[in-house]
């Protein structure tokens, strides 16, 4: 029967997949005008990875990252640029924003958190794995959550890791992670294997 229902599939299928067509676009009647204030260019990215780079401010600025390792600070009036760094790593995910810090994520498992007020970097470290989820910076603490299926805290001073928490994979499991979510002191993180957990931020 599976046979005949595969040989079945290619009586009445295409030998070739067809191409999905866009639909056509639809009259509306405009609600809002939008007008764009400015644009700009960040660096280079990448059409083939699926990575987690998306601009975030904190109300006075604007910081944005890009897959070729730039990290740039810009006036959200002007859009005049006020710092740009090349963090020499290839970046993933990021930037997270808080305690004076921005910090950004590399593809080979780089975390380098800079200076907010001009781009230096304050500290850089290792944490074996790639993350595609943007790290948050809160109450002094970095929290990263990788593809391995590991969520750290690191100290926002110096990068030393304060806790960690794993949970198992699936076998088959797609590239790719949802950004923990702060309540309070709480971390509430989704992972593959279906689970979602929460943690305070400040525990051993």
């Amino acid at each position: 029967m599976a046979a005949i229902a595969l040989s079945g599939c290619g009586i009445f299928g295409d030998d070739k997949d067809a191409e999905v067509e866009p639909l056509e676009l639809m009259d509306f009647q405009e609600s809002l005008d939008v007008k764009r204030l400015w644009s700009t260019k960040v660096g280079g990215g990448t059409k083939f990875l699926r990575i987690g780079l998306s601009p975030a401010g904190d109300g006075n600025r604007i910081y944005a990252a890009s897959y070729d390792g730039k990290v740039s600070a810009y006036d959200p009036e002007s859009g005049r640029r006020i710092w740009q760094i090349d963090t020499d790593t290839v970046l993933s995910a990021g930037p997270g924003i808080g305690d004076g810090l921005v910090v950004v994520s590399g593809y080979d498992g780089d975390l380098v958190a800079l200076r907010a007020e001009d781009g230096s970097e304050v500290w850089r470290i290792n944490v074996s794995g790639e993350s595609l989820a943007r790290p948050i910076v809160r109450d002094d603490s970095v929290v990263v959550y990788t593809i391995d299926g590991r969520l750290r805290v690191y100290s926002a001073f110096d990068g030393t890791e304060r806790w960690a928490l794993e949970q198992s994979l699936p076998s088959l499991t797609q590239r790719g992670s949802a950004t923990p979510v702060m309540v309070g002191a709480t971390i509430i993180s989704g992972f593959d294997n279906g689970r979602l957990v929460a943690s305070r931020l400040g525990q051993s």
